[in-house]
């Protein structure tokens, strides 16, 4: 048994998957790890078969490539890697990310140092680094601490689980929610608690093409498709809703509560960025994000009037400042 599975979910993106492998870079770790390749049976799947059997001829990395028979949809394929590793912990990621150079081993380290059931780290995304805080902290267990983590869990790639903490979890009915992994995040850290560790371990590149609303399985949705559309993060957030309702309903819990209050006081830039699109735009964005049920807090309807009366570029301007401490204060009620 491996200690730890790199557990990649693969769908026609080729340079990309090519990319991350050379990224894993694991020195003092090598022989205690595996990389678990789920091929979600994509039009380039050949393509994406010809490239990884080059890589294994050049990495003495244990690769396990898996060509699903049929297209099981992210969610299912995040549960079908997780009955595919062997490692007694998960480490997942996206075929189009990347691990920071030298971060590997460090990691490693402190993971097995602690044993958590749960752990994740800060990643970059356009210089910027997020899901960071300012040390290494264990949080205790509790779906109320898990609530205020619940942003930690929307970039899967890693997040790292203890295999028999999530094993059990069956993904089947998470089709097309594109969450199956905020789903385990909340059960294991209602259950066991988490562990930060603060060193940067993934690049998010997010410059793979698209498979949402596109495959064989999916729902075909033009705002899936198109994540540059202003209203795609909405159609998106229906499933996240979803999940979270599901597991509040299973678990006696509130954490939508707590969601409604982050995604309130996050939701001006959507809301400006259609503002700036005119008002046919605006308009079908606000019936779209009260669609959602959102029990929205005080800054929504702030940002709602700023908006009406001042126009996207002079709200924009004004609200930079408080923007900024808003989300600093937020952050800093979840350390």
């Amino acid at each position: 048994m491996k200690k730890l599975s790199i557990c990649v979910t693969s769908y026609n993106r080729v340079n990309e998957l090519l990319r991350l492998l050379e990224s894993i870079d694991v020195v003092r770790h090598r022989k205690e790890i595996e990389v678990v390749i789920a091929e979600d049976k994509s039009p380039k799947r050949e393509l994406i078969r010809s490239t990884i059997e080059k890589f294994k001829n050049t990495s003495d990395l244990e690769i396990h490539d898996i060509y699903n028979e049929y297209n099981l949809g992210y969610d299912r394929n995040l549960g079908n890697l997780i009955k595919l590793s062997n490692g007694e912990y998960i480490l997942f990621s996206s075929d189009d990310d990347v691990f920071i150079a030298n971060a590997l081993d460090s990691y490693i380290d402190i993971l097995f140092q602690y044993g958590p059931s749960l752990a994740f780290s800060p990643f970059k995304n356009n210089d910027f680094y997020k899901r960071k805080y300012k040390k290494t902290l264990q949080f205790g267990a509790g779906w109320q601490n898990a609530a205020l983590h619940i942003d930690d869990s929307i970039l899967f790639s890693g997040l790292t689980f203890k295999k028999q903490s999530v094993e059990n979890i069956d993904s089947e009915e998470f089709l097309n929610s594109y969450y199956f992994q905020v789903y385990m995040f909340l059960t294991v850290f209602t259950k066991n608690g988490a562990l930060y560790i603060d060193i940067p371990l993934v690049n998010a590149m997010n410059d793979g093409e698209n498979g949402y609303g596109k495959s064989e399985s999916s729902i075909k949705n033009e705002f899936l498709q198109n994540r540059k559309s202003v209203f795609s993060i909405l159609e998106f957030n229906k499933g996240l809703i979803k999940v979270i309702k599901l597991f509040d309903e299973r678990n006696n819990a509130n954490v939508f509560a707590e969601f409604s209050r982050q995604y309130s006081i996050k939701s001006y830039y959507g809301m400006s960025r259609a503002k700036h699109q005119g008002k046919a735009i605006y308009k079908k964005y606000i019936v779209m994000l009260d669609s959602l049920g959102i029990r929205f807090t005080w800054h929504n309807r702030v940002y709602r009037v700023i908006l009406a009366m001042l126009g996207a570029n002079l709200s924009d301007f004004l609200m930079s400042v408080p923007r900024k401490m808003l989300i600093r204060k937020l952050a800093n009620s979840e350390s």
